[in-house]
């Protein structure tokens, strides 16, 4: 069973009229996400993401791909001029050979299972 559950609110009385404040999290319950940057789909997905206004945290992201797992903490901050990703990647029991050619593994001499 694949299950998302997420929840959010708008904040309109957050001081400026002209401002609006949201934020939403969402929980990933064994369901499939897909990240296109990354160029990844993991199966079996659960942890948190919490959008609040332009930054992104996410907490556990955790799920099966390229052959073991990968989680995902950190935050990405779009608020300012240019983007700041402090987001780390845990690769557990990974095949290097089924990694999206785009992250170079092989060209940083990594290899193996």
């Amino acid at each position: 069973m694949h299950a998302l559950q997420g929840r959010g609110f708008v904040d309109e009385d957050a001081g400026d009229p002209e401002l609006v404040h949201v934020r939403t999290e969402i929980d990933f319950r064994g369901t499939t996400v897909r990240c296109e940057s990354l160029d990844l789909t993991a199966k079996e997905t659960t942890g948190r993401v919490i959008v609040d206004d332009t930054a992104v945290t996410f907490k556990g992201v955790s799920g099966k791909a390229i052959g073991g797992t990968v989680t995902a903490n950190g935050r990405a901050d779009f608020g300012t001029p240019t983007a700041r990703f402090d987001v780390g990647l845990d690769l557990a029991h990974i095949n290097v050979g089924d990694a999206p050619e785009s992250w170079q593994l092989g060209e940083g001499g990594v290899g193996g299972v």
